[in-house]
């Protein structure tokens, strides 16, 4: 588990999804960090600057492709897996080919229950 500073853990997007804006899906992420914090004794700080290795939350979107550097083989594309989560390697990865959207609408996956339901998984 990587360094951390008692109850405050740190977590950065490594990944951005092409498909929904830097600022939008850095907003679902904060608000997902801020919802566990209101129910649990811990806080959460998005670290932009700290080196890769004293972030406890690594947060990446990626396809099902041959490239692995962020992407687990469990991603399979659209439907069935959404998202994984690694406790060990303190990672969330999330399907880039599911539709991720910040409000509700025909076909989308909202992304905050999904970012609640993965976060918790590391708690």
């Amino acid at each position: 588990m990587a360094l951390n500073t008692g109850n405050i853990w740190r977590w950065r997007i490594v990944n951005y999804s092409d498909y929904m804006s830097v600022t939008a899906q850095r907003a679902v992420f904060q608000l997902a960090f801020r919802m566990w914090s209101e129910v649990i004794p811990l806080n959460f700080c998005e670290d932009t600057m700290s080196d890769i290795r004293q972030i406890q939350v690594k947060i990446s979107f990626c396809h099902n492709s041959n490239d692995r550097t962020y992407c687990p083989d469990t991603i399979d594309g659209p439907g069935l897996v959404i998202a994984v989560s690694d406790l060990d390697q303190q990672t969330i990865h999330l399907d880039e080919d599911e539709n991720f959207v910040t409000r509700p609408r025909p076909g989308g996956v909202l992304l905050l229950p999904v970012a609640v339901h993965e976060i918790g998984h590391m708690l």
